[in-house]
């Protein structure tokens, strides 16, 4: 199990750059929906890691 902190720290520095490209190429659109479906999964994986972390204490 990776630590959350880092996972979360990789997973925006990653959001970033690849919203950086999209919006390099002018998609707007693309880079919102993009930013929206990364953070829900985030969101999904950090609370499902958080909830595994407690149940292992």
């Amino acid at each position: 199990m990776t630590d959350p902190k880092l996972f979360l720290y990789v997973s925006v520095n990653f959001l970033n750059l690849s919203c950086g490209m999209l919006d390099h190429f002018s998609l707007a659109k693309a880079s919102i929906w993009v930013r929206l479906v990364s953070f829900l999964a985030i969101t999904v994986v950090f609370k499902s890691s958080h909830k595994f972390s407690i149940e292992l204490r």
